[in-house]
Order: C-alpha cells, then structure tokens, then sequence
C-alpha cells in the first residue's frame, strides 16, 4: 500500500473490514500515505439475522474441590451436542478450542449416528476442502462440522446454527474477535434468512 500511493496518488483507497479494532489509527496512516482525507463509516447492519443465545455451563470440580478442565469440557460438549439434536434437519457448525475436544466430540457425534466431520490445521488442504464441500452440500452433505479456528475467518459455510463452546481454551481467554468471527459464520447471506449463535 505504501508504494502504490507512492506511485499512483490520485487513486482512492477502500478498505473493507468487519473486525478492524484499530480504524482510526489506520485512518491516519492512509491520510499520511496519500495525503488525502480518510472517511471511516462504521455498520452494524448485517444483511441476515442473528440471534445470541446464550447457554451458562458449571465449571466441573474434583473430589478436592479444584477447577477440572476436562469434566467441563465435558459438560460443555453435552450441551453442544443436546442443541444438535433440537434442530435434526438444520446443519451446525461448532467450534471448539483443542484438538483433543473436537476429537472427542466428533466421536460422541458419530456414536449417535449423526454425519460430522472434524476440520482442523492438522489436516492436508485438500482434506479441508473436501470437508466444506460435503457440508455445503444440502442435500446429502455432513450435517455437523466440528471445527477448531480454521474455519472461523473468511470461510462461506452454510451454517445456519453455530456453537461456540466456551471462551476458553486451557487458561487462555479466546479472543474476543475470534468469537465475533465464529459467531459470524451463522447466518450467511443467500443462503439462510436467520443466524442462531449459542
């Protein structure tokens, strides 16, 4: 960018972003570039519906009485998979925060005969492709994707109904816009008239 102001400095920049934090700083740095006022609009219109719900989990304890990550993992994952099968005929996507959880989810999944798919960093490219397509498939497609990040950030998947399990992973918070993101992979325009993000 710095050099095609440079080089062109009659163009007009456009910069297009759903989660910037940072716009005024980046404002300014495009006004010193060009030379030229910048105009930040900011929306909250979004061309789809989206419903928050919000579901309280307990953090699980052991028989010492200290915090136990895996049996709240555990607690979380039954509440994900009970909101599955409230809706049989609606696809979901759920995010997860480890590997291990997704792996363990996918398999509890699959136990009840529900079609779902783990997508993940660890798998090859075509892997990962191959996945979205079945699950934009409508017809005879996967009907739940697991899903660590990956699919969080300028993914187009058909999910009309997203879970995002838990604001942690480990001791680590997750970062509010990685959360912004999954919640934003519901509802998706053209494809569903509603989003619904537990």
């Amino acid at each position: 960018i710095m050099r095609f102001t440079s080089h062109n400095p009659d163009a007009r920049i456009l910069f297009l972003s759903a989660t910037m934090p940072n716009l005024r700083e980046l404002g300014n740095w495009l006004t010193s570039l060009n030379g030229k006022k910048t105009d930040i609009v900011q929306s909250t219109w979004r061309p789809v519906d989206l419903e928050l719900h919000y579901r309280a989990y307990p953090n699980a304890t052991d028989n010492k009485g200290k915090f136990d990550y895996q049996a709240t993992e555990l607690k979380k994952m039954e509440i994900a998979i009970g909101l599955v099968l409230t809706k049989p005929e609606e696809k979901f996507l759920v995010f997860v925060h480890s590997k291990n959880t997704g792996r363990l989810l996918l398999s509890q999944l699959k136990e009840l005969n529900i079609e779902a798919e783990f997508h993940n960093a660890d798998l090859k490219l075509e892997e990962r492709r191959t996945i979205e397509a079945a699950f934009k498939d409508r017809e005879n497609g996967i009907r739940v994707l697991v899903s660590t990040k990956t699919n969080a950030w300028g993914v187009n998947l058909p999910a009309r109904n997203v879970v995002i399990m838990g604001l942690h992973c480990g001791i680590r918070r997750v970062e509010m816009l990685d959360i912004i993101q999954m919640a934003g992979r519901a509802g998706r325009y053209g494809i569903d008239d509603e989003g619904h993000v537990y």
